[in-house]
């Protein structure tokens, strides 16, 4: 069960994904009580399927020196939040936390592509970025990424991922 503390926390990262509808400023405000509740750095990572890239937005520092980025990343290219967007479930990869942001649960196909993919042509790990996000069962959304998370939320990782997840599926159901 959740001390009141951990309640307080979730509820103002649940207001912050609430508390607009334009979805660049929903993804600031999460970013925002990221960084004040302590994460050095936070970051969501959106798939935008006719560029083939992941979009995101990067937040760091508080007050003053709190300072947003937006980043492109090519889903061809290797890296950490290339990765994860693949991943069935949580990254660690030293500091850092990455979730896989999924629409909906499913046989994750994708994250282990030459046992589970049915498809035909048939998916690898080394051609997954071609073949994947056109297929039906495909659910994968984005990346959440969050930095140096102090020792007190790291419990409430999973769930923090999870109402993102939902956000942005609302959020691109809107947008279509």
């Amino acid at each position: 069960m959740a001390s009141r503390a951990e309640t307080a926390v979730l509820a103002r990262f649940q207001r912050a994904l609430l508390g607009d509808l334009e979805p660049t400023q929903i993804l600031r405000n999460f970013l925002e009580v990221a960084t004040e509740e302590g994460m050095e750095r936070a970051a969501l990572f959106l798939y935008r399927p006719e560029s083939r890239e992941l979009v995101g937005e990067v937040a760091s520092g508080r007050g003053r020196r709190y300072t947003v980025s937006s980043v492109v990343l090519p889903l061809h290219a290797k890296g950490p939040v290339q990765e994860a967007f693949f991943a069935e479930g949580p990254l660690r990869r030293g500091e850092e936390w990455l979730f896989p942001v999924v629409g909906e649960e499913g046989a994750f196909c994708w994250a282990d592509p030459e046992r589970r993919c049915q498809e035909r042509p048939q998916a690898t790990r080394e051609t997954r970025t071609l073949i994947c996000p056109s297929c039906p069962r495909f659910r994968a959304l984005g990346v959440l990424a969050l930095e140096r998370v102090p020792s007190r939320l790291q419990p409430l990782l999973p769930l923090l991922a999870q109402l993102t997840a939902l956000r942005a599926v609302e959020g691109l159901v809107r947008g279509a």
